[in-house]
């Protein structure tokens, strides 16, 4: 017995609605986040290195962005190391050139729409072991004495050989949609803004370093 032709015409009508939603909802997981244009309104459109922003109450330096990461320096950071005017051999093609850097990345989730910010600050490759620890070190004995800083160095971060040490912890922040640049913006600058105690704490350690104590750390 034949279906009447308005059935097949309702299955056919069925069958195209289902594979346009379903079309619908690639096209929506393919869309590319908004981490990039977030990050011009917080540099200027295709900011060049060096370019200084506002957060929060802190300046911070670009260096390089990438599709879903970014680095800088907090311009304190950064004003200290010029300052001390140390060479860091090890590091000169390292992101920005100094065993500093800052870090942030946006890892979508798996609905496409949410995703998470995270913030991250790493000393590098410095070629000097004796340099190294001491920074490290340095960085540890000021944090020790104030337990509300998020700032915990991974073990072995001052054994010979190791190269990158991250040492922010609590560094997530949630994304409601990835793809509003302004609320990727927003969740940026609250990020940032959160770990300002922290990226103050290193800028007073790097304040207290002169050249003759960088040059000469101990093994």
């Amino acid at each position: 017995m034949k279906k009447p032709s308005f059935l097949k015409r309702d299955n056919a009508l069925g069958l195209f609605n289902d594979t346009k939603q379903r079309l619908g909802l690639l096209q929506n997981k393919k869309r590319e986040n908004s981490f990039i244009p977030a990050l011009h309104r917080l540099f200027g459109e295709n900011p060049s290195k060096g370019r200084v922003a506002r957060i929060g109450n802190s300046d911070f330096t670009y260096h390089s962005l990438k599709k879903t990461l970014v680095s800088f320096l907090p311009t304190s950071w950064e004003e200290e190391l010029v300052r001390t005017k140390a060479e860091w051999p090890g590091c000169q093609n390292w992101w920005a050139g100094f065993p500093f850097i800052a870090l942030m990345e946006i890892l979508p989730d798996g609905d496409g729409i949410s995703g998470t910010l995270r913030l991250h600050a790493e000393v590098g490759p410095v070629a000097d072991h004796g340099k190294r620890r001491a920074v490290i070190l340095a960085i540890q004995k000021a944090a020790i004495t104030n337990d509300s800083l998020r700032i915990r160095f991974p073990i072995g971060a001052t054994d010979k050989g190791r190269l990158y040490s991250r040492f922010l912890t609590g560094n997530d922040a949630p994304v409601s949609d990835i793809h509003d640049a302004a609320n990727v913006e927003e969740s940026m600058k609250s990020l940032v803004a959160e770990f300002e105690p922290e990226f103050a704490l290193v800028a007073d350690v790097l304040s207290r370093w002169t050249p003759s104590e960088l040059s000469d750390c101990g093994p």
